[in-house]
């Protein structure tokens, strides 16, 4: 019951284009870049909230070089969103590579913990020198739980940032193509000039024009009878007289 009204509040799938949607089709890729958008900020804004209040801790220029940076990145992000524009995408998608390789080398250490306890990057996940083999591996599950759930974020976040570019691009060569008509009248004697300029070939159509004085009129002569049967009522009193 719950699953029936859940599937009626979604909405309908697209299939016509789905290069251009996300979650099975449901969802428009400019729809989820806004989504992007809201939750980068949100989360932006908690660390830089994080980073003025937190006075203990003393930040250097890297910190503050690589936040002014990811600021910069989510700027080109809102100005891609906005204007449509492809190549304000590449940005922000690059540092999403970038992070998911990091996130998949850490996945990789911990799934060679698991397998091997006793390799060179062990010591990362116990504090101990004795610490038994089944509690490193233990630690390293419950680590590689992390970066295997954002690698799985940023895959879908990517899919949709490439998605986005495709559908930016296909949106700009649709606008640079579409045909502009202009129509030149230079006067009720000379012809009517229609021509397309975004066209392949130059399409040029002349339309001639008629004077109105040229135009042939058309008139019909009312048909009329006559009614033997028909007399008006004086021409009858006229004739008894």
């Amino acid at each position: 019951m719950l699953l029936s009204r859940l599937k009626s509040n979604l909405p309908p799938r697209n299939r016509s284009t789905p290069q251009y949607y996300t979650c099975f089709g449901r969802v428009h890729v400019q729809t989820a870049l806004q989504l992007i958008i809201i939750v980068t900020f949100a989360w932006d804004i908690y660390r830089w909230i994080d980073f003025i209040g937190n006075r203990n801790v003393l930040f250097g220029w890297v910190e503050i070089f690589a936040e002014i940076c990811n600021a910069l990145f989510g700027i080109s992000l809102i100005i891609a969103y906005c204007f449509k524009s492809a190549f304000f995408l590449l940005p922000y998608l690059f540092l999403q590579l970038f992070t998911l390789v990091a996130l998949m080398i850490l996945l990789c250490v911990s799934v060679l913990t698991i397998i091997w306890p006793k390799n060179s990057w062990a010591p990362s996940f116990h504090t101990y020198p004795q610490t038994k083999p089944s509690t490193i591996r233990l630690n390293a599950l419950l680590y590689a739980l992390s970066p295997l759930t954002f690698a799985l974020m940023l895959i879908w976040v990517i899919r949709v940032l490439f998605a986005c570019y495709v559908y930016f691009s296909d949106q700009k060569k649709a606008e640079a193509t579409f045909p502009v008509v202009t129509i030149q009248n230079n006067g009720p004697d000379t012809d009517i000039t229609i021509a397309s300029s975004n066209e392949p070939s130059d399409v040029t159509t002349t339309i001639k024009t008629m004077p109105i004085a040229d135009i042939p009129i058309k008139s019909t002569a009312p048909v009329t009878f006559s009614n033997p049967n028909f007399i008006l009522q004086d021409e009858d009193n006229e004739n008894r007289l």
